[in-house]
């Protein structure tokens, strides 16, 4: 299921962009159904705040209310975009974007082995093709790498053990150059 942002300006509009590509054919390669609650949850972009622990990747809901964007084990795979603390700004707008993926193996990939190259793969082919600006830059493993910028007591302590099979979570990141007033979107 495709979550979006109900207000767009700036950044989000390339990312909603990236995010609705992505969504429509990683289901269809997948073999998910777009609207399943349970199949794909594909988040937008979601927000770095703060806790008394460290940080944490939330999704804003509305009316002052956030949901924490984590591992969900009802669905078979949920991402999510976060951006860097950091934006340069000139002619345009760079920053980098990353995409976390957290993925049932068995669910999508399934089979004797851990399949996770397939799974990077799958995405990779989608990713690869550079759409709406996004530079693919690097891909990620493992929980310090895929969470570094979330360090909350209850990330570390909640994941400690959700990258073993069935479960596997990775990231990409990529180079994003925009600009704040236009996008052919």
């Amino acid at each position: 299921m495709l979550v979006e942002r109900q207000q767009l300006e700036g950044i989000d509009k390339y990312i909603a962009r990236h995010q609705k590509t992505l969504h429509k054919k990683l289901c269809a390669v997948w073999e998910i159904d777009e609207a399943d609650p349970k199949g794909y949850l594909c988040f937008p972009r979601c927000y770095r705040n703060q806790t008394d622990t460290g940080y944490m990747p939330e999704l804003y809901l509305g009316n002052k209310e956030y949901k924490d964007s984590l591992l969900d084990d009802k669905v078979k795979v949920l991402s999510f975009y976060g951006i860097d603390v950091q934006t340069v700004i000139a002619e345009t707008a760079k920053t980098t974007v990353h995409l976390i993926f957290f993925v049932n193996l068995e669910k999508i990939r399934p089979g004797d082995s851990r399949n996770d190259a397939a799974v990077w793969q799958d995405v990779y082919n989608v990713i690869e093709k550079r759409f709406y600006g996004f530079i693919p830059k690097q891909q990620l493993t493992g929980l310090e790498n895929v969470l570094k910028e979330y360090s909350a007591a209850r990330v570390s302590k909640g994941l400690k053990f959700r990258d073993m099979h069935p479960w596997h979570m990775f990231r990409f990141d990529f180079d994003l150059l925009f600009d704040y007033n236009k996008c052919d979107c």
